[in-house]
């Protein structure tokens, strides 16, 4: 009975966002202070709910698994005194949902939404929020009053397109089961006159977030390289 109670998992109540560089050590805090005053402390990762680390409160045993998949390898670690879960060496296949479950007197749920970012990212330009209507784009000087985000696609819009705009753009799309990244490379030629690219993506997901990876030129590990042109469309399928 106590197994079908860890392991049946309903709707996680609080949300916490976490965003990480590759190469980084993550750790997810529990607050929990007195471990000894809980029966069981869980980690579940991902869509299915898949348990990777857990512990007895009152033998403070602690148990580490893998995914199917074997992603975490040994990078897992798991504080017997707070239940706190450790991640070292992250990687960008790390992202995704950790959802944390406390049996005691009462049950205590809640999610930790991790997003790996390799080591070249720069930071989010663009991101829109299907559920809640809600586009937010950058506002520095850099790309001010140059974006536009269709609320119907997610396609990216960047006007009076520049030589200073060329680099990696990564998007995430991201819902309740998984996170997909696609990378664009953006080559602008200086010799053409004015124009606007044009970053499409065909989902329509519940988080949208494009992410200017680098201001450099960059051409390894991108799914799509763009040639020099002042007007572009590019379809991550």
């Amino acid at each position: 009975i106590l197994w079908a109670l860890l392991t049946s998992v309903g709707v996680f109540g609080d949300m916490e966002k976490v965003s990480v560089k590759e190469g980084d050590s993550l750790t997810l805090h529990t607050d929990v202070t007195e471990i000894q005053r809980i029966f069981f402390l869980m980690w579940m990762y991902g869509s299915q709910n898949t348990i990777i680390a857990k512990i007895d409160g009152k033998t403070q045993a602690v148990s580490l698994y893998d995914v199917d998949d074997g992603r975490f390898e040994d990078r897992l670690q798991l504080d017997n005194k707070t239940g706190s879960l450790s991640i070292s060496d992250i990687r960008t296949k790390h992202s995704g949902d950790y959802h944390l479950k406390i049996i005691s007197d009462e049950t205590f749920l809640k999610t930790f939404s991790v997003t790996v970012h390799d080591v070249i990212f720069a930071g989010v330009i663009a991101e829109m929020n299907i559920k809640i209507h809600e586009i937010t784009l950058n506002s520095d000087d850099i790309f001010r009053g140059r974006l536009h985000l269709e609320n119907q696609t997610g396609s990216l819009t960047i006007r009076d397109i520049r030589t200073s705009d060329a680099g990696v753009y990564q998007l995430q799309i991201s819902n309740s089961k998984e996170t997909l990244y696609k990378r664009f490379n953006v080559f602008v030629d200086p010799g053409l006159s004015t124009g606007y690219i044009v970053l499409i993506c065909l989902c329509v997901p519940l988080l949208v977030a494009v992410a200017l990876a680098s201001t450099m030129l960059t051409t390894g590990n991108s799914n799509a390289d763009c040639g020099w042109m002042n007007k572009l469309e590019i379809s991550p399928s």
